[in-house]
């Protein structure tokens, strides 16, 4: 593998670190490693709990750098002297974040040589905050992209060196987003790196900002008394990043299923919102406040909880997905 020193000349960052911990950060990392720029450090999240046995996991930036032998150090905290040491230790020229997690203070943000460049995945000053991806398909937006920005205190609030951008397609899910923006944002990263030296980064608008609140648990219930497109959105976007769910409540059980892709249309049946309509063989169909949604993907939480399709669900589930039957939040 290459080191960073192998595609820059002198006066571009020769020591390259990266903080991230999502998947959307991994895929960044993937190309920069690819691309020769191979980071002498990775800060990311602490391994988390997951899954039924809430068994320690590492984040997808730990599991890719370890596997390709790059240094990683995981603090619940960058606020302390030794952390700041422990970082400066490196003598980074560029640290690169994306999606990291933590704020960054400035001793640290102020560490490397050409200081803290950050791919953010939306049209800046849209969506600053913690979920630019998931808020900008609940809201209908129908473009969005990715801003490489200088960080400094504020929150996405640095100037700009580099912006692009691309639609958002109806249908479009959370997953598909990220993907998307992910590839856009490593390309553009690239660029940015290359010519650091000769770029000058451009104010953000004093207009137009808005935030990107995190995720919560209150996000992810499905409020079925909403129009089916609004419904459709509120799912797709969070599809993979916290899956929405609701219970159905048949006489036999109530289960939480967790609905992952969707089809708004028009509801000629009636029924109360969240029920289960009458429905053609191989399909569900759902009834919104106006209109109704036809079910895709989504996966029952218990067993495995994996991803099924209408079919798969009637067949598997007959007495959750019957006619008749009622979703609740």
């Amino acid at each position: 593998m290459r080191n960073s020193t192998a595609i820059l000349p002198d006066h571009h960052p020769q020591r390259i670190g990266f903080a991230g911990t999502p998947e959307f950060a991994q895929d960044i990392l993937v190309a920069l490693v690819a691309n020769g720029l191979r980071p002498e450090l990775v800060l990311t999240a602490p391994d988390r709990p997951k899954g039924r046995g809430r068994k320690l996991l590492p984040t997808p930036v730990r599991e890719f750098a370890a596997s390709r032998g790059i240094p990683v150090l995981t603090p619940t905290s960058l606020n302390s002297p030794e952390r700041v040491q422990e970082v400066a230790t490196y003598a980074l020229d560029l640290l690169v974040v994306v999606a990291y997690g933590l704020i960054l203070p400035p001793t640290i943000l102020n560490l490397p040589r050409l200081g803290c460049l950050n791919v953010h995945p939306s049209l800046l000053p849209r969506w600053r905050g913690a979920a630019p991806i998931e808020r900008a398909i609940m809201a209908g937006d129908t473009r969005t992209g990715v801003c490489l920005m200088r960080m400094d205190e504020g929150l996405d609030t640095g100037p700009i060196f580099d912006s692009a951008s691309l639609p958002i397609h109806e249908g479009c899910t959370g997953d598909d987003l990220r993907k998307a923006l992910a590839e856009l944002g490593a390309k553009r990263l690239l660029k940015v790196i290359v010519n650091l030296s000769n770029l000058q980064p451009q104010a953000q608008a004093g207009e137009g900002v808005t935030y990107a609140n995190k995720i919560t648990s209150a996000d992810q219930q499905i409020d079925w008394s909403l129009d089916a497109h609004l419904v459709a959105r509120h799912i797709h976007a969070l599809n993979s990043s916290a899956p929405t769910y609701s219970c159905a409540t048949p006489s036999a059980e109530t289960l939480k299923v967790r609905f992952l892709k969707v089809d708004a249309r028009p509801n000629p049946r009636g029924g109360t919102p969240g029920e289960v309509l009458e429905s053609p063989a191989g399909r569900i169909y759902i009834a919104c406040g106006t209109g109704c949604v036809s079910i895709l993907e989504a996966s029952v939480l218990r067993g495995a909880g994996r991803r099924l399709s209408a079919r798969e669900l009637t067949n598997g589930f007959p007495t959750v997905f019957r006619l008749g039957s009622i979703f609740i939040c």
